[in-house]
């Protein structure tokens, strides 16, 4: 009896968790099938349509360990939008590093030599 009870609450708890994944990921970035078919799967099959979705529907990552086995529709991924991290923008980093070129050689000339500081402090 308590061993029923414990795998329908891991049942309830697995098919809650998916319910929420389904319902929070992007439109258009579930894989397979529309957003809504995968609710209306997970519905009627919970335990089932939860694994069909986490194996083939939920989006894929977005990172550099993301991979296309599982990308059946054809479609390419989106390209990012948004703004860059200013690492990534190579003109950033040439205007920076001429900023700092610049400012080297501006407190290179604005120091004055140690060396005749030194002589004309001993005459």
């Amino acid at each position: 009896m308590r061993l029923v009870l414990l795998a329908d609450i891991v049942i309830f708890v697995f098919y809650v968790f998916v319910l929420v994944f389904v319902a929070s990921a992007e439109p258009t970035t579930v894989r397979n099938l529309p957003k809504w078919a995968w609710i209306l799967i997970l519905v009627l099959f919970p335990v089932i349509g939860g694994i069909a979705y986490l194996v083939f529907g939920r989006p894929l990552s977005s990172g550099p360990a993301s991979s296309d086995n599982f990308r059946f529709r054809g479609e390419a991924p989106k390209p990012r939008t948004g703004p860059v991290a200013p690492d990534d923008d190579p003109e950033f980093l040439r205007e920076l590093d001429r900023k700092l070129k610049n400012q080297n050689k501006d407190s290179d000339e604005a120091k004055p030599d140690a060396t005749d500081e030194e002589s004309g402090d001993k005459q």
